[in-house]
């Protein structure tokens, strides 16, 4: 069927297909595609729809996208890869053309976390070395959409097809992503007295929150938060038990907003106060337990 959205042009095409209950619970299953002309009148936006996936082939043009506070730009020849649940935006500010497929499946979330780690430094874009061999994979679901012959088992088989050819794009991101990782524990580790956020985290990694915490969370085995919190626990006990600091003015140079959140937060994360640590040393509970 034709779109009429603004910019798509009138050559266009969009099709759709309602995925069987097997397919849903065992396959990567097709939900629509298209085959869209654009000018430069073209935009679109996503973010907040249920789970769903795009792949989009740029094939004439570049595609704009805004996405997590960054423009990034999809040249011909690249894959801008969507998870429908993260807001952006994406337009053309001239001719564009490009094939897109929308797609779903119970273990697809993975294979998008994985591809956005291992793709840290150009997001969501994938620049293609043989862009002749992805054509192929997007013409041919193109063609069963256009056909009305949708064989189900072959729709997965190429959509698995086409994210392993991406993931295999940059087989050795991943060891980057992980150093990535390790370099922001550093600089927690340096810095955390200041206002840190794992917002400005991700976005000093060029990552969006929601898998810059899982790149961390892989690494470290803890979130970026939980992380932030041990140094700062840790240096505000070296405080408590080496100086005669008050406990705001140790809460204040550790990196809480106030000295009773810092006393608050300290007594649910120990189960006793900071002055009782002071008073008490490393194993207060036992202490308190022994002069009982």
């Amino acid at each position: 069927m034709k779109n009429n959205d603004i910019g798509v042009l009138a050559s266009s095409q969009e099709y759709f297909h309602v995925a069987s209950q097997f397919a849903k619970k065992t396959l990567f299953y097709l939900i629509s595609g298209g085959d869209y002309q654009c000018n430069k009148d073209f935009i679109d936006r996503k973010g907040n729809l249920p789970e769903s996936f795009y792949v989009m082939l740029i094939q004439k043009g570049t595609l704009y996208i805004d996405m997590n506070h960054k423009t990034y730009m999809a040249p011909k020849g690249s894959v801008f890869v969507l998870d429908s649940k993260i807001e952006c935006c994406y337009y053309a500010k001239d001719n564009l053309s490009m094939q897109w497929i929308q797609f779903g499946g119970i273990t697809v979330q993975n294979f998008i976390d994985l591809l956005y780690e291992t793709n840290s430094k150009n997001g969501p874009i994938f620049q293609l070395d043989d862009l002749p061999a992805m054509s192929k994979k997007f013409d041919f679901i193109m063609n069963m959409f256009a056909t009305n012959q949708v064989n189900e088992c072959l729709g997965s088989l190429y959509i698995h097809d086409i994210l392993t050819s991406l993931t295999l794009l940059n087989p050795l991101s991943q060891e980057g992503t992980n150093l990535s990782m390790i370099e922001v524990a550093r600089y927690i580790d340096k810095f955390y007295s200041e206002n840190l956020t794992v917002k400005n985290l991700a976005k000093g990694c060029n990552l969006c929150v929601y898998y810059f915490i899982r790149a961390f969370q892989k690494v470290h085995h803890c979130t970026p938060y939980q992380y932030l919190a041990g140094v700062r626990f840790e240096n505000a006990k070296r405080l408590l038990l080496s100086t005669n600091l008050n406990v705001e003015e140790i809460g204040n140079m550790v990196g809480f907003s106030s000295g009773s959140n810092f006393a608050r937060s300290f007594k649910k994360e120990f189960g006793y106060s900071p002055t009782t640590y002071r008073k008490y040393g490393p194993d207060p509970i036992s202490d308190i337990s022994s002069h009982a």
